[in-house]
């Protein structure tokens, strides 16, 4: 499954990158899709949008307190303009058919319809969930992950696949599984057996009451997923 996250850099860059960095580490990073930063020149931008949107299955609309208000240089409102990069995106999920899931963040509630245009109606009628930036960011990352697995089957990067897989196998190597598929021998020019640590979360950072020693940067502690690795 492959995920466009749908943003405005003036109204959400930061928390975003966070949402990006959480299902980057689920899914992989050939699944997640955010900054379409290389549109080629000459290109009809508005088409180059819309195929890398077609390219995804589920398109996440990121949306903070200044999504609706945000303004081009002329002083417009950026959500009006048919060319807004933001909308073209939307649009572009909304006419395929595929689901768009709004993130409320930065305190941000349900649109409503009468302020935006007719083109993204059925987003302002899309269920969506919050994303909190504090100490609940990651409950709430937890749910959209279980919420894309529940209803859309979407799966981590690297579940059920045998050990070996996540290895791109040189000509020169040869690769041996063993029965358990949980090691790997690789036989030439020369011998190595490595074990599948398998995908985990694990807490990183610094718990204040336990390590007065500790960085200012590492605080506050908080959980990381690991994708499937060999050691």
């Amino acid at each position: 499954m492959k995920v466009f996250i749908s943003y405005r850099r003036s109204d959400s860059e930061y928390i975003t990158g966070r949402i990006y960095d959480r299902l980057e580490a689920h899914y992989g990073v050939h699944n997640i899709f955010m900054d379409v930063e290389t549109i080629p020149l000459g290109v009809n931008f508005k088409d180059f949008l819309s195929k890398e949107v077609q390219q995804c299955d589920i398109l996440l609309a990121v949306i903070g307190d200044t999504w609706l208000s945000a303004l081009d240089k002329k002083g417009q409102l950026r959500l009006k303009n048919p060319s807004d990069f933001v909308r073209i995106e939307i649009e572009a999920a909304l006419q395929r058919g595929i689901p768009v899931i709004p993130l409320f963040v930065r305190r941000m509630s349900q649109l409503s319809t009468d302020d935006i245009p007719d083109t993204l109606y059925e987003l302002a009628l899309s269920n969506g969930i919050e994303i909190r930036a504090g100490r609940d960011f990651h409950k709430d990352m937890d749910f959209l992950i279980h919420s894309l697995e529940s209803e859309y089957g979407a799966k981590r990067t690297g579940e059920n696949q045998p050990a070996g897989s996540l290895i791109k196998q040189s000509p020169a190597l040869h690769f041996s599984t063993q029965e358990n598929s949980n090691i790997i021998r690789i036989k030439q020019p020369f011998e190595i057996e490595m074990v599948k640590i398998p995908a985990s979360d694990f807490l990183m950072g610094s718990a204040s009451h336990f390590n007065d020693e500790a960085w200012p940067r590492e605080y506050p502690q908080h959980k990381v997923e690991l994708l499937d690795f060999f050691i």
